[in-house]
């Protein structure tokens, strides 16, 4: 292949949350001599709040946006096969579900040669989660149809890979793996100084800091870190902890931390843009998910030389040597979870030396350049098998 190959990278918006901000590195790290790369919002994505966007128009890849306003919005079908054949993209590759329904349909109709469509967590267990019974089975069926019209689905840990095969039935050949990847010169960027950071919160700048950043749903599990809290700050009454993160279960978390009586100890800050910042001011960082793909949030804190606690569960398990890099704990066990922070409360050197171990690992095997890299080559492989 002498030509240079257009990629179109198709997200539901270009936004500043996590997966936008893996398929914006994706976009940017592919080889500028042989993939000429478009980003595509499906949804309307003002330029001027995204630094997602700001981030791709300096690294001179364009972006587009199709003003869509909801998930059954049909006017964009229309939009995107009319973007299509007018670039004519050898690769359309997508990043969310939204984007893997209309773009798989924009794409059979534009006779585009090649859709790949990364899944970035358990989606069938995500859809009966956190929709009603009828919404679930709606989404899991629109779930066939999209992963259909894919040539290939990439799952960013084996997890997932297991879960679409074995829950999703889709054949074993139609799968491969390439786990997400850390942009690691977006963390040399400018932020503020964690002493910053724990001023404005009022957090003790000798105080340990335990914290953890996600969208705040079920499966986040996050109702087990207020509970472990409040084990943990009864032993050991220097920790504080935060949470950033919006949604359906703020009220809830809220609650639960005012009856446990840790409103002075466990910071609900919801969304804060400058979640680098955050990471780089705690101690230790938890995630106690239920269920996961590959988080992003896991990666970012390693990358930090941050130590680690996460439940032992799909990607989280993969990326985290327990005992090494982090720690591993079982799904919804409070306790546990309490223990293991506790472990690293008491010990400086082990939180030392796993946020070195983890920041290492994340540096050889979890980058935004080798995550390109392994992209490319499907690209590559793939197009040649159609003699493309």
């Amino acid at each position: 292949m002498n030509k240079l190959l257009r990629v179109f990278q198709i997200n539901s918006a270009f936004n500043n949350d996590a997966p936008a901000q893996g398929a914006a590195a994706l976009a940017r790290y592919l080889n500028p001599k042989e993939f000429q790369v478009t980003a595509v919002s499906l949804r309307h994505q003002q330029e001027c709040d995204s630094t997602t966007v700001s981030e791709l128009k300096h690294s001179a890849i364009e972006h587009v946006s199709l003003g869509m306003r909801d998930f059954f919005d049909g006017r964009v079908l229309p939009r995107l096969v009319s973007l299509l054949r007018k670039y004519r993209p050898d690769v359309v590759h997508t990043h969310a579900f939204r984007a893997d329904l209309w773009a798989g349909l924009a794409v059979k109709l534009a006779r585009i040669p090649l859709f790949v469509t990364s899944i970035r967590n358990n989606e069938w267990e995500c859809f009966r989660t956190e929709h009603s019974f009828p919404a679930a089975q709606a989404a899991m069926t629109l779930s066939k149809v999209s992963t259909s019209l894919a040539d290939t689905l990439i799952a960013v840990s084996e997890g997932v890979r297991t879960h679409l095969i074995d829950v999703q039935h889709v054949s074993p050949t139609k799968v491969r793996v390439i786990p997400n990847g850390v942009d690691l010169e977006r963390l040399t960027q400018p932020r503020l100084c964690p002493f910053v950071v724990r001023r404005e919160l009022g957090v003790p700048s000798d105080a340990l800091l335990v914290g953890t950043l996600a969208v705040l749903k079920p499966r986040k599990g996050l109702s087990y870190l207020v509970a472990a809290a409040q084990e943990v700050i009864a032993r050991y009454p220097q920790t504080y902890f935060l949470l950033a993160g919006e949604g359906p279960e703020h009220q809830g978390l809220s609650q639960q931390v005012k009856k446990a009586g840790l409103e002075q100890r466990f910071r609900l800050l919801g969304y804060r843009s400058d979640g680098l910042a955050i990471l780089d001011a705690l101690d230790i960082y938890v995630l106690p998910s239920l269920f996961e793909g590959l988080p992003r949030s896991i990666l970012e804190a390693m990358a930090l030389g941050k130590s680690v606690v996460a439940t032992d569960i799909g990607g989280s398990c993969e990326v985290i040597e327990h005992g090494q890099s982090g720690l591993l704990v079982p799904a919804m066990d409070s306790t546990a979870l309490a223990e293991a922070i506790g472990q690293l409360i008491s010990s400086s050197s082990m939180r030392k030396c796993m946020g070195e171990e983890g920041k290492k690992r994340v540096q050889s095997c979890f980058n935004a350049r080798r995550n390109a890299e392994a992209h490319e080559r499907v690209y590559r492989e793939l197009l040649e098998a159609k003699k493309y």
